[in-house]
């Protein structure tokens, strides 16, 4: 009778409480859903285009774009003319927890003979859409069927 209270009373602490075991369960995976995530990021990293090829009547679309080693999800929310062109609007986010504090955006159209490079000076914070509005000089409808992106990030470094 004293060995089996013996042995309940070994096994009682050797066993841990159900509440410990759970919260250890849970900060396991947690911490492998974010192990995926940033192996899923960094995939995308490394197959992501360098430069984008948007149709101005194809709005809304999600895609990736690599620049410097960093990661951007951009869509195009809009276009419309412009006194001084084609105004596009731009829904950008940075990927992997960036803060980016200046980014150039290149944009080509009319079969990449015509270029203009604006640049951003607001900070783009990631984990939320930022809007990037650039306006194509002397651009027209007609020349302006699709256009190529391509991003110069400055200044990148991770959001606190």
């Amino acid at each position: 009778m004293i060995g089996t209270l013996l042995l309940l009373t070994i096994l009682a602490q050797a066993t841990p409480a159900p509440d410990d075991t759970l919260q250890d369960l849970r900060d396991q995976l947690a911490g492998l859903r974010s192990r995926i995530l940033f192996l899923e990021q960094e995939l995308a990293k490394r197959t992501a285009p360098s430069e984008l090829e948007f149709d101005l009547a194809k709005t809304g679309e999600v895609r990736f774009l690599s620049a410097n080693g960093a990661l951007f999800a951009v869509a195009l929310d809009a276009s419309a003319p412009d006194a001084n062109g084609i105004r596009v609007r731009l829904q950008i986010t940075p990927m992997n927890g960036l803060a980016v504090a200046q980014l150039d955006a290149k944009v080509e159209w009319a079969g990449r003979t015509k270029t203009h490079t604006a640049r951003n000076f607001r900070a783009l914070l990631p984990d939320r859409w930022n809007v990037l509005d650039i306006v194509l000089p002397n651009a027209v409808p007609s020349d302006l069927g699709t256009f190529t992106l391509t991003l110069t990030p400055q200044q990148v470094r991770p959001h606190q």
